[in-house]
Order: structure tokens, then C-alpha cells, then sequence
């Protein structure tokens, strides 16, 4: 009810503020008289009961923003421990590509030199054929 009455000042308020004339409620003489006999029970709220409201709402709003600020940090970290993460990834990535392709030079290097020693050893088998058929000639005309 507070709420509805509060409203509607607000909004007598905030038509004053538009129009050019100031606002000026109007009172009768009577009603500044009935002023001083109106009984406080009568009130819908007294002034302990907002002002408990008033630092329960406030409690409220500061451990929401408490959380909201613990929520935030708490993604910060974990944005922060993520880029950290990326970074040893792309490191790791970047180690393991010149470490590949060091293998690969030198898996080259090997294939090359594997095919000159098959290539020298081809020669040197084809040498030590024709060097037994000379041998096994010079045998046969020493013994005919």
C-alpha cells in the first residue's frame, strides 16, 4: 500500500518537474489540523519496520553483489588459467612441429644414405660376382 501511495507522489512529482509552474500540493486547514491527530497505529508502516526492511534489503543487495563479484572473479581465474593453458598448448604444438620435422630431415638424410650403401654394396656384390667367375674360369682352364 506504501508502495501505491509512494507511486502516485512519484508521479505528481514527476509531472511538476515537466510542467513550468512548481508544485505545490494543496492543503486544506483542515487537513493541516487532522494532521496532528493522526495515531501512528493507524500508519501502514512505522519507521523501525522500514528501517529493519530497509538494512534486511541492504544485507540482501550486498551479498548478491558479493556473490556477483565472487562469480567474477571466480570466471576471471579460470579465462586467465584457460589463456595460460592455450599459450603451453601453442608452445607444445610449436615444439612438437620442429621436433618433427628435425626427424623428418634426418629421416631423409637416412633414407639417402641407405640407398648409397645399398647402391655401393649392389657394386660391390656385382665386383665380387664377376671376381668369382673370373676365379672359377682361371680354375677350369688350370685344370684342363
Amino acid at each position: 500500500m506504501s508502495e501505491n501511495v509512494s507511486d502516485s507522489d512519484h508521479s505528481l512529482q514527476n509531472f511538476a518537474a515537466q510542467s513550468d509552474e512548481k508544485f505545490e500540493p494543496e492543503y486544506d486547514e483542515e487537513d493541516l489540523e487532522n494532521v496532528d491527530s493522526v495515531d501512528s497505529s493507524t500508519l501502514p508502516f512505522d519507521k523501525a519496520e522500514r528501517a529493519r526492511d530497509l538494512r534486511k534489503k541492504n544485507k540482501r543487495l550486498r551479498e548478491s553483489c558479493e556473490n556477483l563479484r565472487k562469480k567474477n572473479k571466480e570466471k576471471y581465474e579460470q579465462a586467465k588459467n584457460l589463456r595460460k593453458r592455450i599459450d603451453e598448448l601453442k608452445e607444445s604444438r610449436d615444439k612438437w612441429k620442429s621436433n618433427c620435422k628435425c626427424l623428418e630431415e634426418e629421416t631423409k638424410n637416412l633414407k639417402d644414405r641407405l640407398q648409397e650403401t645399398v647402391k655401393n654394396v649392389s657394386e660391390k656384390d656385382e665386383a665380387l660376382q664377376s671376381l668369382k667367375k673370373d676365379l672359377e674360369d682361371l680354375q677350369k682352364k688350370t685344370k684342363h
